[in-house]
């Protein structure tokens, strides 16, 4: 018949091969769903994460600064791109916690101009977010990027072209050391502090209470101002770490403070720093503290009159009470009578 022989034409025959390959690309993509490019079905978990395996964070912003990096340490967390600070214990772990529940949701959009238009992108993003193991080899890369509502990123991991809506705050990926150093290593239990001296005065515990060397002749120590100070002095807090090499003021210190504690001593040195913050550096520790104002709250200004009350004034002597008039009449007289 002429079909059969229409068939059998190059032609007819150069389409079908072309058919059949294009069947079994089809074919060859549906079995290779998962490959590179290829996102999990919704609901399954972001990243396949064991938590202790997790050894380095770094943490990137939109800007050419050197990204933040968290490195796991023999006691904890540090903050190894400032100084190997310790940071607050449990955030790092939180963090890790929160991406390991993350799910999968339906994507946003997948088109490379969505990426650059949602911040995504591999050039363009308001956080990379990269977890290695102990060798520097990524186990997990993240990029977020605008937020569509609280506590909602727009995200996408490493390596593929959908755009997710996740729960995640851009807090969750600060890139800002001080929302992760620890701010208590200066802190110490009030209980512990067994005298502080600064400037031209000394105050050390005396049982109960405290003594005061340096107030004004006459004047005596208050409790209650000294207990303010010991407090102030136990809790001193900072922003976060001068970066090496910056310029501190402590050559010039505007305030020293010896600290005596049941465990030993410790020497705060205070510089003025040109922002006006203030830099200060203990010599127990090997790192430089910014500190506001606020911080050092009253200590800059502190004298030792500002420990003391004064005397106080003699009570006036009470004068003699003047004779009580008579309660009774005086007798009558007879010139009365006769009235």
């Amino acid at each position: 018949m002429r079909w059969r022989a229409d068939l059998r034409a190059p032609v007819v025959i150069a389409l079908g091969a072309f058919l059949a390959l294009q069947l079994l690309l089809a074919l060859i993509l549906g079995l290779g769903g998962a490959g590179v490019g290829a996102p999990a079905p919704s609901g399954a978990a972001l990243f396949d994460l064991d938590p202790e395996a997790v050894a380095r964070v770094s943490i990137a912003g939109p800007d050419d600064s050197e990204p933040l990096v968290l490195e796991r340490g023999e006691d904890g967390w540090i903050l190894a791109s400032l100084g190997d600070v310790p940071v607050r214990e449990g955030q790092v772990a939180r963090l890790l916690d929160t991406l390991g529940e993350l799910r999968r949701t339906p994507p946003i959009a997948t088109s490379d101009a969505a990426l650059a238009r949602f911040r995504v992108a591999d050039d363009t993003f308001e956080r990379r977010l990269v977890l290695a193991d102990q060798g520097g080899e990524p186990l997990a890369t993240l990029y977020a990027g605008d937020s569509p509502g609280y506590r909602r990123l727009f995200a996408r991991p490493a390596g593929e072209t959908a755009v997710l809506d996740l729960p995640l705050a851009l807090a969750d990926l600060s890139n800002r050391a001080e929302d992760w150093i620890d701010t208590g290593l200066l802190r110490v239990e009030p209980e512990q502090i067994t005298a502080i001296a600064g400037d031209g005065w000394r105050v050390a515990r005396d049982g109960e209470g405290w003594q005061l060397e340096g107030a004004t002749e006459g004047r005596s120590a208050d409790q209650h101002a000294i207990d303010t100070l010991v407090r102030s002095v136990a809790n001193l807090g900072y922003r976060t770490l001068l970066d090496a090499g910056a310029e501190s003021g402590l050559d010039q210190p505007v305030l020293e403070l010896d600290l005596t504690l049941e465990t030993g001593t410790r020497h705060y040195r205070i510089g003025a720093l040109d922002d006006g913050d203030y830099a200060l550096q203990s010599d127990h520790l090997p790192h430089v503290f910014r500190l506001s104002r606020y911080d050092l709250g009253e200590l800059l200004d502190l004298g030792a009159d500002d420990l003391t009350v004064a005397p106080e004034a003699p009570t006036p002597a009470e004068e003699p009470a003047s004779p009580a008039a008579p309660d009774t009449a005086p007798p009558e007289t007879p010139a009365d009578r006769r009235d």
